[in-house]
């Protein structure tokens, strides 16, 4: 990945803009807006059902101290404590499991503006090889599960950075571990 430079107008006019659908589409202001999300996240959530375990990728700039490998491991040790089966890329068991299911950490940043200031997102989703209905000898690996709920768009500074960005992967995480349990119900309480 590659970060890029702006201008603070730039930067600023971007961020309103995100803030703006952020708001208008996350709080749902209304209740059609609410019962849409509810419905979507609900469709969302039947993807999880039956899963038995997932991967993880995650994809980040290594700058301003963040270490990718070390938030791999500890998102690993946060899902397997709430029961969630995490096997490693390179493993059997993944390459075993139907659709090898991969939770995808993807961080993307902008480098610091003269301000010092850090145009930041961060997105949780699960990706698998799916088979396409009209074309069964066509499989492809995409996003099976995301959920508005599990992603962060917001702005940080050089010295806050990781600290920033592993809250914002934790509560995204936290976001799938939620909707695997509420999709599992039945399996997890057996």
């Amino acid at each position: 990945m590659k970060a890029y430079k702006y201008g603070i107008f730039s930067v600023t006019l971007v961020l309103c803009i995100a803030e703006f659908f952020w708001f208008t589409t996350v709080t749902g202001e209304d209740k059609l807006t609410q019962s849409f999300m509810e419905l979507v996240d609900k469709t969302e959530r039947q993807t999880l059902v039956g899963l038995p375990g997932v991967g993880i990728i995650v994809t980040a700039n290594k700058m301003y101290g963040l270490k990718p490998d070390e938030l791999q491991k500890s998102i690993a040790q946060h899902l397997k404590s709430y029961h969630i089966n995490v096997f490693s890329i390179d493993s059997d068991q993944l390459k075993e499991t139907p659709g090898g299911p991969i939770l995808s950490i993807s961080v993307d940043n902008l480098e610091a503006n003269d301000m010092g200031i850090i145009p930041v997102s961060v997105q949780v989703s699960l990706r698998e090889y799916v088979q396409l209905v009209r074309k069964p000898q066509k499989h492809i690996f995409t996003d099976t599960w995301s959920s508005l709920k599990a992603r962060r768009i917001g702005i940080t500074t050089p010295s806050s950075f990781p600290e920033t960005i592993e809250k914002a992967i934790n509560d995204c995480v936290d976001a799938f571990v939620l909707a695997y349990h509420a999709a599992n119900a039945n399996e997890i309480k057996k």
